[in-house]
């Protein structure tokens, strides 16, 4: 899995929602979906949120793709 983001709440700045690509293979294929995470119960659940599943290296290629994780940490600034 590739952690992406996570939103917070303007107000409190507390964490409330966390988006991952997931990774898997079928047939000799690798794909991704995107999931989102939020508290659930005093827990967590993970959702596909109308999220469609891709080969892999789709989301990274979409134009323009969402700002994520591995943006911050190859220094791109946001847009």
């Amino acid at each position: 899995y590739e952690y992406l983001r996570t939103e917070f709440n303007n107000q409190t700045l507390k964490p409330t929602e966390d988006y991952f690509l997931i990774f898997f293979t079928y047939a000799n294929q690798t794909y991704e979906v995107e999931l989102l995470r939020t508290p659930y119960n005093n827990g967590f659940i993970f959702m596909a949120n109308g999220s469609l599943v891709h080969k892999a290296g789709y989301w990274h290629s979409t134009s323009p793709a969402g700002y994520s994780y591995r943006d911050y940490i190859a220094g791109k600034p946001v847009k």
